[in-house]
């Protein structure tokens, strides 16, 4: 069923709002009366596109409200207008492709229309206004006013202007495209004529259109897996690219960023996703640069997107520790990964897939790749009829969206022979009806209704009910439409249960990390099973974005549709293709052995009948490389043309939607002799004498030859190495290996010489080519050697200021310090006698020792200057203020000359603010309604207050915020400040926040609701920040739909920091201390962060308890290495309870060592 022919029983359905509709009249408006398609294209160029627009009639329903009832129109498969209180009209929208560097003008040309009177159809009740957003919330649709205009609805005049607007352009993957949106129908509320068009022209003009940049975008950013969504999102989708359109290139590139301590337990996951076909690139957190910051992954992105193989898939691994999530700026801040996807432009339309496997450690990570694995390669129970079956659930309160939304969803699916069944809260369904459907196993599961993030409230269902569950090798996918089951910025959420518990749960899981709406869910999950059964993306991604694209098209670009583009995400690879029957076996043709060099492999495939568009990869056995990949064509066959060059089987992957994956061989053979390279070594005689190839160094190659043929050489084989690359030059090239009999090798004992470029790099690696020949027959084999160098990296630093300073651990104006710095080896040599000078051409601050030297700093380990760097700061125009430092670092004798550069503040540390001088409070960022006022204050005169006026109360649906100036944190700082507040409780909040990057992402501190008539103190330690850290402090409130009050008054901010007591940031050469830090924050709400520190492998123990001495939950354990450790606590008990408000410790146990903190919890 195509997107924009939708049947009547969808039509009818997704009429249905957050109110109770009856059964729909259709009312034909044209001979050709029954629901099809709206817009076609008729005309597309350069300098105008046109689209025809036919109305052949509306589905007219009664909706009841708690106003009463009325009527409401539709068109199958549109949208409505959103202005609240207006009346509810249908707007027709399509998704247009213009070229890039077009201006854009619609014209309406208006061909029929007709009239009638909603009386004369039965109807006499006033069309339907439109609504707020309900919060999937308990109780939220009793407290969400009704809205209507009664200055719109008393006009006796026609609303709905016909009209045509364009939305912003967007890019979608080098497409450039506008939504097109026409209203066409116009409604006299006193009279209750209607007026529709039911027959028009739409011509958008078009001026600068650059078709060469048009193409080339469409090619530079071909996807194979992104343009199926596109061709059938774009109406004209293609029109600009030029005739010889080329095939997208395969094999699909995938790019995996991931967390270093997750490197190599993804393994199995990389190695099964290249033999299937994709070109996988994986990148450690550790080598994006600038940091493993949501800025700088998502540049490393955008970088490996405009280079040389755009990924088609992104794919984290790691929980928000290891890869940041964006904070968002829309209604709630929703925790998203979408602008990882967002490549192009300004907009937020996604031009790839982007996922995450947000696992905690690497035993949930080898959990999820079981179950990855096992799902996507056949490891599935002797009953498969669980792999056609779909389940739904939904709670008792609004029902008539919940069960209606799933009973359409329900009968799409039976009709793609799904089998289903449902359990409604409402008809008795229950926690125990949803163990049994997922213990006997289901491909899909949904579920629509009330939620947090660490549960589905109705009917009930825990993680702990998940952690119950035997659905071993039945792997479903979870789309959950409710609140917050997928806020994984919290410990850990309702979705990451489902993917981190082993051998039950899911593969993936789609779900809101905010607090999502009625009408909203209902619309997004028709069009995600839409787009899954009808349009057939099969693939969780694809489904993904073509049902968030519809969702666009229907709503239009209004705030609400950013947000539910940011708050859904997907955990788990959005890369799986999804069964909806019971896998087909697999029958694949291909010879058994192919000869070496160049060779065509022909393979077909078939499961009783052809099978179009298997994906067909061979690879190298031993290596994993890819020698090609293809898909089948209609009669089942692809025909790869590989060329080999060395001796090994070959590896032959078949997979298709709805089989079983196929696995194969093929064997390499040849024909009389083959000499080919065998093995080598490489040697440093000259050098250090590692073993290693390091830059400048000249090395010996030891090599072995190998006949792999059956017969013995044609005279004897003489060996030419060359190196096609700048980073060696081959001093030594040629060897003669006399006669090679048939599986024998021969060594060339003395090796091969080359030098290495002293300009090589750490990981650079050489490519070598052998060229070996006898009197009639040559060959060729290529290898490499890897280049081991230091890297050294800029870690941190630390001020040493004793008396006559302040001994408080920074640099202040007038003060002369010794600055410490630290460095970190990222290389895979040792740095010996590293040596760094230190130089800055900052006018505030004068370097009066400027060298130092490290010693040796071994690979992965930091080293500190071990005579401190001297330097005298004067007094900079604003406080803080940031000087930058240069470092030029030597080592291996200068061989290696290395270069990075760092911040250092020279600042008072703290912040102070008692809101009297107005220089200061004007360089606050202060949203709407945030003000100074005198009407009352805590001292002297003045406050901060968020309000309207001076006594008046704050308004509806507010997302407001005020921003102190950046300022530099000392050691063991507090945070304090008077306030006080009257806020609607439990729906209106006022947070306190920090930032470390420069308002980009912000960590809440507290937040306050209900009532505090008198001014108070509040203070909260931020000792977690490292030291110097650039911060902000914000003040956020927000208010919801209805009851608002005086709000909150803000007074003497300050951030202080205790004089002499000067904390220096641990050194990365970790001193012989245990370490258990202060959590942060503390007093905690939700989440705190504790982190500690082993000087030496041992096994450990971290330990929550109450006050009574009784284990809560054990947060931590295992044998650790040396380092820096840091865990979340969630405030709940091993079994999932939340905890009650009161004191905590967590007790640290390593060896015989216990050490112990405290920590607040406020509910």
């Amino acid at each position: 069923m195509n997107h924009r022919t939708i049947r009547s029983l969808a039509a009818l359905i997704l009429a249905i709002s957050a109110t109770a509709a009856l059964a729909g009249q259709w009312v034909p408006l044209a001979a050709d009366s029954h629901p099809g398609r709206t817009v076609g294209l008729s005309g597309a160029g350069p300098d105008a596109i046109t689209l025809d627009v036919t109305l052949p009639g509306l589905d007219i329903s009664e909706a009841k409200t708690k106003d009463g009832a009325y009527i409401l129109l539709s068109v199958p498969d549109q949208g409505y207008n959103t202005e609240p209180g207006h009346p509810k009209l249908p707007v027709v929208s399509e998704w247009v492709e213009i070229p890039q560097g077009a201006r854009v003008e619609a014209f309406l040309e208006v061909i029929a229309e007709q009239s009638f009177n909603l009386k004369d159809k039965g109807f006499d009740k006033k069309i339907m206004p439109v609504q707020l957003p309900v919060p999937k919330m308990p109780g939220a649709e009793e407290k969400v006013p009704f809205r209507i205009d009664q200055t719109v609805y008393s006009n006796n005049e026609f609303y709905g202007k016909a009209q045509v607007t364009l939305s912003q352009p967007v890019q979608m993957r080098g497409h450039r495209a506008v939504l097109v949106s026409f209203w066409p129908v116009a409604y006299n509320p006193v009279s209750g004529d209607i007026k529709v068009i039911t027959k028009a022209r739409i011509i958008l003009k078009l001026s600068g259109s650059d078709i060469a940049r048009t193409r080339k975008m469409a090619t530079r950013y071909r996807s194979a897996a992104y343009d199926s969504p596109l061709s059938s999102t774009l109406i004209n989708y293609g029109t600009y690219e030029s005739s010889a359109k080329a095939v997208p290139a395969l094999p699909i590139n995938q790019l995996i960023i991931v967390g270093d301590e997750y490197y190599d337990a993804l393994t199995p996951l990389v190695e099964w996703d290249t033999r299937k076909g994709y070109r996988v690139f994986v990148t450690r957190t550790s080598e994006i640069p600038g940091g493993a910051d949501t800025a700088s992954i998502r540049q490393y992105i955008k970088s490996q997107y405009d280079g040389e193989n755009p990924p088609d898939f992104v794919l984290l691994v790691g929980d928000v520790d290891v890869i940041p999530a964006h904070i968002t700026t829309s209604v709630g801040n929703p925790i998203s990964d979408l602008y990882y996807s967002t490549m192009s432009g300004s907009d937020y339309l996604p031009d790839l897939y982007v996922s995450r496997i947000s696992v905690a450690d690497t035993t949930q990570l080898y959990n999820y790749i079981v179950k990855y694995l096992g799902y996507q390669q056949g490891s599935w129970t002797g009953d498969r009829s669980w792999m056609q079956k779909a389940f739904f659930t939904a709670s008792n309160d609004n029902y008539a969206i919940t069960e209606g939304t799933d009973n359409y969803c329900i009968a799409l699916s039976r009709a793609h022979g799904i089998v289903c069944d449902s359990a409604y809260q409402r008809l008795g369904g229950s926690t125990v009806d949803i163990t049994n459907a997922f213990n006997d196993g289901t491909t899909i599961m949904t579920y629509t209704g009330h939620g947090n993030y660490d549960l589905w409230a109705s009917p009930a269902f825990y993680q702990s009910n998940v952690n119950a569950l035997t659905n071993e090798n039945m792997y479903t996918f979870i789309t959950s439409f409710a609140c917050l089951t997928g806020d994984y910025n919290v410990g850990e959420c309702f979705a990451e249960t489902w993917i981190r518990v082993a051998n039950k749960g899911a593969v993936a899981f789609f779900g809101s990390s905010e607090e999502s709406y009625w009408d909203e869910d209902d619309i997004l999950q028709k069009y995600l099973y839409n787009t899954f059964l009808d349009s057939g993306y099969a693939w969780i991604g694809g489904m993904i974005v073509k049902s968030k694209l519809d969702y666009f098209r229907y709503w239009g670009n209004i705030p609400t549709t950013k947000r539910y583009f940011e708050m859904y995400n997907i955990l788990g690879s959005g890369a799986i293709d999804l069964y909806t029957r019971q896998p087909l076996a697999l029958t694949v043709s291909h010879p058994a052995t192919v000869t070496l060099g160049p060779a065509t492999v022909n393979v077909n495939v078939t499961a009783g009948a052809a099978v179009q568009n298997a994906l067909v990869c061979l690879t190298y056995k031993s290596s994993g490389a890819i020698l090609a990949s293809g898909y089948s064509d209609a009669s089942g066959n692809a025909s790869l043309d590989i060329v080999t060059t060395s001796i090994d089987s070959i590896g032959v992957v078949v997979t298709a939607h709805n089989c079983a994956p196929y696995a194969g061989q093929i064997n390499v053979s040849v024909t009389g002799p083959c000499v080919l390279h065998y093995k080598h070594t490489v040697d440093d005689p000259a050098g250090n004498g590692d073993g290693e190839a390091n830059p400048g160094e000249s090395m010996i190659m030891p090599l072995w030859v190998k006949n792999y043929g059956s017969t013995i050489s044609t005279g004897t084989v003489k060996g030419i190495l060359r190196t096609t690359g700048s980073q060696a030059a081959v001093t030594d090239s040629f060897y003669n290996f006399g006669l090679v009999y048939s599986g024998d090798s021969v060594q060339y004992a003395a090796g091969y010489k080359f030098t290495v470029s002293p300009a090589c790099t750490n990981g650079a690696v050489i490519p070598f080519t052998l060229e070996c020949h006898d009197t009639e027959n040559s060959w060729t084999t290529n290898f490499s050697v890897k280049v081991s160098a230091p890297k050294l990296w800029y870690s941190t630093y630390c001020i040493i200021d004793p008396a006559p300073a302040n001994n408080n651990g920074f640099a202040e104006p007038g003060e002369t310090d010794s600055l410490r710095v630290f460095l970190k080896n990222k290389g895979l040599q040792t740095a010996d006698n590293v040596t760094a000078i230190l130089s800055s051409s900052d006018p505030y601050l004068t370097i009066v020792s400027d060298s130092s030297g490290y010693g040796n700093i071994q690979p992965d380990s930091a080293g500190g200057s071990v005579i401190p760097y001297l330097l005298t700061f004067g007094t900079p125009p604003q406080n803080p203020y940031y000087a930058r430092l240069r470092l030029q670092m030597k080592t291996l004798g200068g061989a290696v000359v290395q270069y990075d550069s760092f911040m250092l503040a020279i600042a008072s540390p703290g912040f102070y603010d008692n809101v009297e001088d107005s220089i200061l409070t004007n360089r606050y960022q202060a949203g709407d309604l945030w003000h100074t006022t005198e009407y009352t204050s805590y001292s002297p005169t003045t406050c901060w207050c968020c309000g309207v006026g001076d006594d008046q109360n704050y308004l509806d649906n507010m997302n407001s915020s005020l921003i102190t100036p950046e300022f530099a944190v000392g050691s063991q700082a507090t945070v304090s400040f008077w306030h006080k507040y009257v806020i609607e409780n439990g729906y209106d909040y006022g947070f306190l926040e920090y930032s470390t990057d420069g308002g980009s992402s912000w960590a809440e501190l507290a937040s306050y609701t209900g009532n505090l008539s008198t001014w108070t103190q509040a203070s909260y330690d931020i000792n977690g920040i490292p030291l110097g850290s650039r911060v902000m402090l914000r003040f956020r409130f927000t208010s919801d739909y209805s009851l608002n009050y005086s709000g909150w008054h803000i007074d003497d901010i300050s951030v202080t920091t205790p004089a002499g007591v000067a904390v220096r940031p641990e050194e990365p050469k970790l001193s012989g201390v245990l370490r258990l830090n202060r959590s942060h924050p503390n007093p905690m709400r939700s989440n705190a962060v504790i982190s500690y520190q082993i000087p030496s492998k041992s096994p450990i123990t971290l330990t929550v308890y109450n006050i009574l001495g009784q284990t809560i939950r054990m947060l931590d354990s295992g044998e650790k290495a040396p380092g820096l450790y840091q865990v979340n606590w969630d405030g709940r008990d091993s079994r999932g309870n939340s905890m009650a408000s009161g004191i905590y410790f967590y007790r640290l146990t390593a060896g015989t060592v216990t050490l112990t903190q405290k920590l607040i919890l406020v509910r």
